[in-house]
């Protein structure tokens, strides 16, 4: 009897020795997981202006077939559908006179007044050759060579012709804004000022600036 007393007396105090030598659960089990705190960022996509739209003025020379080379002005309205290809409206004023015409042994056609000329082209244009001009070491500039052709009116001498025009120009741009041309055209038209009908052909040099927006 006491020596079964003494049994069970062991036996409880033996549990919560054995209760505290189970193993350890395996690693990882019943841990909460931990939650990265990452605060968050308000972010502002800035706006590109897509500048797609050009005007500029230009001054240069225009050769009038039989009438010589005289100063000639005007303006240019430009939309650029693509990265390749722009549309393009110009507006030039230029003069001439038969003082030319009656040195190579011609007679006079206007009387020796000088008469008015103007221009109004619509021309698509087709930028070939896009690429950089270095100024220096340190800065490249943005430029192409483009090539263009169109048709318009040209008024002279009273007198309105249909106009084809072909031209190839260059381009700088110092700015993402701001635009400097070097333009090479010809206008083609029929006329028959000289008393028969005949196709000249008039050649036009001009330097400009333009803005985009």
């Amino acid at each position: 009897m006491t020596r079964a007393f003494g049994l069970v007396a062991v036996l409880l105090l033996g549990m919560p020795l054995l209760a505290t030598a189970q193993p350890p659960a395996p690693r990882g089990e019943g841990e909460q997981p931990l939650e990265p705190q990452v605060a968050r960022q308000n972010i502002s996509v800035p706006r590109i202006d897509a500048r797609d739209i050009e005007i500029g003025a230009y001054a240069g020379v225009l050769h009038l077939e039989h009438f010589g080379s005289h100063p000639v002005f005007g303006a240019r309205l430009g939309y650029h559908l693509t990265e390749d290809f722009f549309l393009e409206a110009n507006l030039g004023f230029s003069e001439a006179s038969d003082e030319a015409f009656a040195h190579n042994g011609g007679f006079g056609v206007f009387g020796g007044r000088t008469e008015d000329l103007e221009y109004l082209h619509v021309s698509l244009g087709f930028n070939a050759l896009p690429g950089e001009v270095f100024v220096g070491r340190g800065r490249a500039l943005t430029s192409a060579l483009f090539f263009s052709a169109g048709v318009g009116n040209t008024r002279f001498a009273d007198d309105d012709y249909f106009t084809f025009n072909l031209g190839v120009g260059f381009r700088v741009l110092p700015t993402d804004w701001l635009t400097l041309r070097l333009d090479v055209r010809e206008h083609v038209f029929e006329t028959d000022i000289l008393g028969e009908s005949e196709w000249t052909y008039n050649l036009e040099l001009n330097i400009g600036l333009g803005v985009y927006f």
